[in-house]
């Protein structure tokens, strides 16, 4: 059976950096710490062989910055990478949450 690996969106990541060399995609590749790696529009897709915290270490140390980290197949939002779930409580109990609070208009 001839069959050609395919991308699983659900099991793979977006790093968002601004600019990834191409050795560096195939040295994560040849290392064994990533697979179906792939430029997209935000930056590098892969699915990870190991922790997804190994694979960031091997960007940091090859001194690329990583702008985001997201979930493969999902569309980028700050809401998801800047403010936890957790923080809503405290969010909307500001006193000052209506300034930024989309309100509609009184009828």
């Amino acid at each position: 059976m001839n069959a050609f690996p395919s991308a699983l969106p659900h099991r793979g990541f977006v790093v968002e950096a601004p600019e990834i060399p191409a050795a560096f995609i195939h040295r994560l590749e040849a290392t064994g710490l990533a697979t179906m790696l792939a430029r997209t529009v935000d930056g590098l897709y892969f699915e990870p062989v190991i922790s997804v915290a190994r694979v960031l270490a091997a960007f940091r140390a090859a001194g690329i910055p990583v702008e985001s980290v997201r979930r493969g197949g999902t569309t980028p939002s700050w809401h998801h990478s800047a403010r936890p779930a957790a923080g809503a409580r405290q969010r909307l109990g500001n006193a000052r949450s209506a300034e930024w609070l989309p309100t509609l208009p009184a009828a």
